[in-house]
């Protein structure tokens, strides 16, 4: 207890209420005093109603003292407020509250009865009508109205003036804690910035002296201020703003440690001088971030500690006038209602002798309303001596709808059925005239029309002569009773109907086993007439007399038999199996009669027999099939598994439990297939499904390997259609389920191979409908998807060649052959280029054309070399020396017969100087499988050879990838006659146009061989790749590097240029002084460009993780940032709806801020400029995810289309810088961003009429893979 009270009074984390806030003297003393006030009056109100409740004759004594401990408790309430100013006891304050709360409940507990009986009017008004007693110009109920009005008032006052009290109460302790957590937040900021300063000048003086002195003041201060931030987070949570800079401030504090940790190693380095003034620098840059960061925090929490201390203030003065009214109306209303109860209570006693005269009227009339009483609730009336009706209670006018005047008299009668009208009321009148008791039932008619049975009663009252004065009579609703009765008449009918015509066989016999009484369904069992069975031992007409004993014996003991099997033996000598229930009478502990049901099952017994063997055959068929099979119940539990399911899962039946077939599921298959099966479960249940179909991978039980199985399962119906059971199977399909992952794998890697082709790719159903073209085609025409599905290609065709191309290409789709042909194709400027289209059929293991593949290569160029090197010149040899391939022929049997002079140009070997031409020069890897190839290809001589291969070239001995391509040449008998062939340098190209080959021969033949080739190809693609990105990376390093270290002797130039501008200049000449003004604006520019290159580096070096953004919120805080340009160009930024992506918010914001500063930058000369940012979803087409495409429109100077690439371009400038500032930098910084989330962008424009910017990036990007090399903070 002791414990108890010392914790009410702990003051602990708390501080007087006068130390919160800015309170001055005098308002403090103002609520000091005023709750002291309050609490005199409020003790001094319940001591003056305590006295008063001790006067005799006072009512409601218990009330009275309930308000005197309500208003004491509020004045302390009062008291404890003002105390809390000096002292903080706000625990004992919440607990005094609870206190005070709990007797304003038990005081409204105490008004409510009182409220509803000096409201209740049924007392008054029949005391008026007996007495007709009226005093003064009040009746007594509108004296208790008057004095409880007054008094719910003054409790009203004080239940508002405690609530609001109470609030304003609550809204001050709250803004205390407010305003400690404030001071604490300061002090807290000072103490970091402290910390901080305190490691900075430990870091000088380390770097001064070398001194190892200065490590432990370092180490601690920083330890303390990490420490102080990991709290800061959650002091200002509430506060976004102040989180945001909490967040800044430890992301700058813990950089400034690495700053100082960095300028510390790089002090003991030897040879570190240029990386200590460089961590230096970034060091005092940091720290200037980390004073403004804590100033503005500090300025935000004295703004507010400002406002809350003006609240607080509002708030105590709100209190200290809500207490004084709400006290002194409470008190004036209670005085009043004190007055008014004497008042009230004189009235009363003065009415007492009135109330007295009037008793022997009241005994009189009592006899009268015991009467009525006792006929309640039924429908009470009253009769004139003559039979007429003068009185109903209300329950005959709920029941009837009728109306007084409609009742009265004679007029019930109106409401009697017509069939009991006349006799109703015949036996009314004769009850009347005898003045007899009356008794009679008929049927009333209820409100709703529906007449229901009601049993009258009415007796006479008498005079002292005996004569009837009046009729008290009731009418009891007795509809449920008749209808009782005529239940038990049907039910002993519908027994006796029962017994008769059931459909299974039914006796009685008695305690000896004596039938008493047999129906005609065990009559026509037995094959005999009742006279032959009743009366007769049942046991007698049983094969095992003594098993029928054994049941008679159970059942004197008061058990019951249920499906007792027997064999009944029937007139003419045949026995039927039955199932025998039997139950015993029993009445006052007497046995009366045995009830026996005997249900003929001879059909039944044979029909489960013959189930049986169908199941032992189905078993039987189920073991020797492969899959697994498996049956459940309609619910889905499982009752069988074949041998199979135990051989590869080991669990056996009874351990599968409530998970049954699913119990050796894959996890991360068990939720998926259990939800879909017990779907499939519930819509067999309602007739809504016939089949499961499902793939799981199974465990098996020996290796713990998994494997795809296909599970299929039906149901089995009943006759009435519900499900009976279900047979499920499972095939294991892991080998074809793998075989088509292979095949999506490789039509993905097909689809981005064909992509990277630098010619126009297309695919086309085997009926030559083109369903597919890569995004090359769609560049070079100009047209949409839409416009080229199907045969929308032949619109970009000459129409003078249509025809022949059509035709051609229509008979080549006919027979399966590969197609070629060489046609003009319009360019979406209108131009018409020439191209060499081919097309190679794609066929399944049946040999059937699935679908059709080909390419477009732009052969403008060579078309027209070749026509003017055919004008006079052989043809074949001229051809072969004039093409920029090496041209071969071969015999057939591969022997090389001729080489161009590109030959001896490229390898300085003389044609016909070796026997075999390609010894020594084809790359030692190579030469091997080149030969078997070729040899592979002379001894089947296929349509077409193509090999690659390295070759050395003479001039510098190194090695290029090259193509080698040959052709049979064959006689009409269809005999290689020779085979013509070229080398095609293919080192640049190879990778992205060989690879779509090797794809195609991959779906074109089945030859081990090739696709071993594909094998070698990849890997040789994956180690070019990863050599490309090395060298990207060490790129990106040297850039990082040079930008990086170029940066310290420009400082130096700036630094003495100044000098030499600030403290020489009026000593040099004017030449002087020009030279130096260009130096120091080459050094602004030249620290530009170095900062652009960085900051292009960073792009990849300096990526963070990706993020979901809100573009549209981004891309209005890039415009805040801006702002100041945009007003001084008068621009407006225009910004619609922007879609959601997940990217790098700190390069999607530098994507935008670019992009809008060069709108805003690159305006006409007296054009406000206009800039448009709008964004819209684009969804998924093909394999390729959804995109989001972002569009920044301006009405700027624009530029010449054909410049849309070259802006894109490091330091590619349109303008002079004299124009327009800038780098040249910014454009190439976006399309690096754009792709580093997988996207692209292009501009559009025209000069002097605006430019648009088109980025279109997917919603999700593909993960990015880190860069090799990071070169760390700048």
């Amino acid at each position: 207890m002791t414990q108890f009270a010392d914790g009410l009074f702990d003051t602990t984390g708390f501080v007087p209420r006068a130390q919160c806030g800015a309170w001055t003297p005098a308002l403090m003393w103002l609520h000091v005093v005023s709750d002291l006030l309050i609490w005199v009056a409020y003790v001094s109100i319940p001591v003056i109603l305590v006295v008063f409740s001790r006067q005799k004759g006072l009512p409601f004594p218990r009330v009275f003292r309930l308000f005197a401990l309500f208003i004491l408790a509020c004045g302390f309430v009062h008291l404890v407020e003002a105390v809390i100013f000096f002292e903080p006891i706000y625990r004992f304050s919440g607990v005094l509250k609870a206190v005070t709360a709990a007797v304003s409940l038990m005081t409204v507990a105490a008004l409510v009865p009182l409220v509803r009986r000096l409201f209740t009017t049924e007392q008054e008004e029949f005391l008026a009508v007996l007495r007709g007693v009226r005093t003064g110009g009040f009746a007594l109920r509108g004296v208790s109205r008057w004095v409880t009005g007054v008094w719910v008032a003054a409790v009203a006052a004080l239940v508002a003036n405690t609530a609001a009290s109470s609030y304003n109460i609550n809204t001050l302790i709250y803004n205390d804690e407010l305003v400690t957590r404030t001071l604490v937040v300061k002090g807290e900021l000072d103490d970091l910035l402290g910390d901080v300063t305190a490691a900075e000048a430990a870091g000088r003086g380390y770097q001064l002296t070398g001194s190892g002195a200065y490590f432990g003041p370092f180490s601690a201060a920083c330890r303390s201020a990490l420490q102080r931030l990991a709290g800061l987070g959650g002091a200002v949570g509430d506060d976004p703003d102040q989180a945001a800079d909490a967040a800044r401030l430890r992301d700058a504090v813990a950089a400034q440690i690495d700053a100082m940790t960095r300028a510390a190693l790089a002090r003991a380095l030897p040879g570190e001088r240029a990386a200590l003034a460089a961590a230096n620098e970034r060091e005092q840059r940091l720290m200037d971030d980390v004073r403004a960061t804590v100033a503005r925090m500090v300025a935000r929490e004295d703004a507010q500690l400002a406002e809350r201390a003006t609240l607080a203030q509002n708030k105590y003065r709100a209190t200290t006038v809500t207490s004084l009214l709400g006290g002194g109306l409470a008190l004036v209303m209670m005085v009043a209602g004190y007055g008014l109860l004497r008042w009230e209570l004189g009235r009363r006693l003065t009415a007492e002798g009135v109330i007295k005269q009037r008793e022997a009227e009241l005994a009189r009339s009592e006899a009268q309303f015991r009467t009525l009483a006792a006929a309640v609730p039924q429908i009470v009336w009253v009769a004139r001596p003559d039979g007429g009706r003068e009185y109903y209670n209300a329950k005959w006018y709920e029941y009837t709808g009728m109306t007084e005047a409609e009742s009265l008299d004679w007029g019930w009668t109106a409401a009697l059925h017509p069939d009991d009208r006349g006799p109703g009321a015949a036996a009314w009148r004769r009850a009347v005239g005898a003045g007899a008791e009356f008794e009679a039932e008929y049927r009333v008619r209820r409100a709703d029309g529906e007449y229901r049975w009601f049993l009258g009663r009415a007796l006479p009252q008498r005079d002292e002569a005996g004569a009837v004065v009046r009729w008290f009579g009731s009418s009891t609703d007795i509809t449920d009773r008749r209808t009782a009765e005529e239940a038990v008449k049907r039910s002993e009918r519908n027994l006796a109907d029962f017994f008769e015509n059931a459909s299974v066989g039914l006796h009685w016999a008695g305690p000896d086993g004596t039938v008493l009484r047999a129906n005609r369904a065990e009559l026509e069992m037995l094959g005999c007439a009742a006279g032959d069975y009743v009366g007769r031992p049942a046991a007698a007409f049983h094969d095992d007399p003594g098993a029928m004993a054994g049941v008679q014996a159970r059942l004197l003991r008061g058990e019951r038999v249920d499906n007792f099997p027997a064999r009944l033996r029937r007139a003419d000598g045949t026995t039927r199996d039955v199932l025998i229930s039997s139950s015993g009478l029993w009445e006052d502990g007497r046995f009366v009669h045995s009830r026996t049901f005997t249900r003929d099952v001879t059909e039944q017994k044979r029909a489960e027999e013959q189930l049986a063997e169908r199941e032992a055959r189905y078993r039987t068929l189920t073991e020797t099939i492969p899959q697994i099979v498996w049956n459940a119940t309609p619910d889905g539990t499982v009752t069988y598994f074949n041998q199979r399911w135990l051989e590869y899962t080991r669990v056996p039946l009874d351990a599968v439990g409530e998970a049954g077939w699913l119990a050796a599921a894959h996890p991360g298959d068990a939720a998926r297939v259990r939800a879909a099966w017990r779907a499939t479960l519930a819509a067999a249940a309602a007739g809504a499904a016939d089949r499961f179909r499902e793939e799981v991978r199974l465990r098996r039980g020996d290796t713990g390997e998994y494997r795809w199985f296909l599970t299929v399962a039906v149901p089995l119906h009943r006759a009435d259609g519900t499900v009976d059971q279900w047979i499920g199977s499972m095939a294991d399909v892991h080998d074809q389920r793998t075989a088509a992952e292979v095949v999506r794998e490789s039509e993905e890697k097909f689809r981005q191979l064909a992509e990277s082709l630098p010619q126009l790719a297309w695919m086309t159903d085997p009926d030559g409908s083109i369903f597919w073209y890569n995004q090359r085609w769609y560049d070079y025409t100009g047209r949409t998807p839409d416009e080229m599905l199907g045969w929308g290609w032949r619109a970009v065709h000459d129409p003078a060649e249509l025809p022949r191309v059509v035709a051609k290409f229509t008979a080549h789709i006919a027979s399966g052959e590969p197609w070629e042909d060489t046609f003009p194709l319009r360019r979406h400027d209108g131009a018409m280029r020439w191209h060499l289209s081919r097309a190679r059929p794609i066929r399944d293991d049946a040999g059937r054309v699935v679908r059709w593949f080909g390419t477009n290569t732009d052969v403008t160029e060579q078309r027209d070399l070749e026509q003017k090197l055919r004008a006079g010149e052989e043809r074949f040899r001229t051809l072969t020396e004039a093409v920029p391939q090496m041209v071969w022929t071969a015999d057939p049997r591969g022997a090389v017969t001729f080489f161009n002079r590109r030959w001896a140009e490229y390898t300085g070997a003389a044609p016909g100087d070796r026997p075999d031409p390609w010894a020594g020069l084809v790359h030692p890897d190579d030469a091997d499988p080149f030969r078997a190839a070729w040899g592979l290809a002379v001894a089947h001589q296929p349509e077409r050879f193509a090999d690659e291969f390295r070759l050395r070239r003479a001039a510098d001995g190194a090695y290029r990838w090259m193509l080698a391509t040959a052709v049979p040449l064959r006689d009409p008998a269809g005999a290689v006659t020779e085979w013509v062939g070229s080398v095609t340098d293919i080192d640049d190209q190879k990778r992205q146009a060989e690879n779509l080959e090797r794809v195609v021969r991959e779906r074109t033949a089945a030859l081990v061989d090739e696709i071993e080739e594909r094998r070698r190809a990849e890997e040789k693609v994956r180690a070019v790749a990863a050599e490309l990105a090395r060298s990207n990376a060490e790129l990106e390093q040297f850039a990082y590097v040079a930008s990086h270290d170029l940066q310290e002797p420009l400082r130096k130039i700036q630094a003495f240029g100044d000098r030499l501008k600030n403290r020489f200049r009026e000593a040099l000449p004017d030449g002087g002084r020009d030279y130096v003004d260009r130096m120091l604006a080459s050094a602004v520019r030249m620290r530009q460009l170095i900062d652009d290159l960085l900051t292009f580096s960073r792009v990849t070096t300096q990526a963070r993780a990706h993020a979901r953004l809100n573009v549209a919120a981004l891309v209005r805080e890039v415009v805040s940032d801006l702002s100041v340009r945009i007003e001084q160009t008068g621009g407006e930024v225009r910004v619609g709806d922007l879609p959601d992506v997940e990217g790098d918010p700190t390069q999607m914001r530098q994507l935008f801020q670019n992009l809008i500063a060069n709108a805003v930058k690159f305006h006409r000369p007296g054009v406000r400029p206009l800039v448009e940012v709008s964004g819209e979803r684009l969804p998924a087409a093909g394999d390729a995810p959804p995109r989001v495409r972002y569009t920044v429109r301006d009405n700027g100077i624009g530029f010449d289309p054909k410049y849309a690439d070259r802006i894109f371009q490091v330091f590619q400038r349109l303008h002079g810088r004299e124009e327009y500032e800038g780098t040249g930098v910014g454009l190439a910084i976006c399309r690096k961003i754009v792709e580093r989330h997988g996207g692209t962008i292009t501009a559009q424009g025209r000069a002097g009429d605006g430019a648009t910017f088109v980025a279109t990036v997917p919603v999700s990007p593909a993960p990015q893979v880190p860069p090799a090399i990071d070169p760390g903070p700048a």
